[in-house]
């Protein structure tokens, strides 16, 4: 959707991302507040972290991507080796 996400711990496990660098990450009311402040202070976070994530999904959870881990999975199961 190409705009800055802010998720807690629990909603980015297993996704491995950074703080400050694909997200940002609050666990709390508090810091998650602080952290949609800082995205309205600094519009350039945004853009960085916009940026970021997407090349992010692309290269992890993209149709392409998810087909070529399949196909991997398929192939190892399968024992096929070409």
């Amino acid at each position: 959707m190409e705009v800055p996400v802010i998720s807690t711990s629990v909603g980015c496990e297993g996704l491995s991302v950074a703080d400050g660098g694909q997200l940002l990450r609050a666990d709390t009311p508090q810091a998650f507040a602080a952290a949609v402040k800082r995205l309205a202070d600094d519009p350039e976070l945004g853009r960085r972290l916009v940026v970021s994530g997407k090349q992010h999904a692309l290269k992890y959870f993209s149709w392409p991507a998810i087909g070529q881990k399949m196909l991997a999975c398929y192939t190892g199961v399968s024992g096929d080796s070409g």
